[in-house]
C-alpha cells in the first residue's frame, strides 16, 4: 500500500443513522478551510466527502419512494441530501465532530513530542 493510499484510508469515517451506514472521507485541512471560507452548507460538506452508503432504501432518500434497497449512487445522494435535514443535520454534526477529534489528537501528539 502506497503512502497516499494509507493517508486516504486513514481519512475514512463511518456514521450510522438508524440502519444506514454512511461512509465519508474526513475533510483535509485544505478542504475544511475552503468550506469555512465559502460558508459551505451541511449538505455541501456531505456531498464533497461522501464515498459510500449501505442499508438504505429508496424511501430513505426520496419521500414517497419504495422500500426497495438501493445501492450507493453519488448522484442520487447529491440530489437527495439537500431535502433531508433529518439526515444532513446529524451526519454533518458527526462528521465535524470526528474531524475535531482528529485535529485534537494531532495537537496532543505535537505536545508530547
Amino acid at each position: 500500500m502506497s503512502l497516499a493510499e494509507k493517508i486516504r484510508e486513514s481519512r475514512k469515517v463511518t456514521i450510522k443513522i438508524g440502519k444506514i451506514a454512511f461512509y465519508f472521507t474526513r475533510p483535509t485541512e485544505e478542504q475544511l478551510r475552503k468550506m469555512i471560507f465559502s460558508q459551505a452548507s451541511d449538505p455541501e460538506l456531505l456531498r464533497q466527502t461522501i464515498i459510500g452508503m449501505e442499508g438504505a432504501r429508496e424511501s430513505d432518500l426520496f419521500r414517497g419512494g419504495s422500500n426497495d434497497p438501493i445501492a450507493f449512487d453519488k448522484d442520487d445522494f447529491d440530489e437527495a441530501i439537500g431535502d433531508l435535514p433529518e439526515l444532513f443535520e446529524p451526519l454533518a454534526k458527526e462528521l465535524v465532530e470526528k474531524t475535531k477529534e482528529y485535529r485534537e489528537k494531532g495537537k496532543d501528539s505535537e505536545k508530547n513530542s
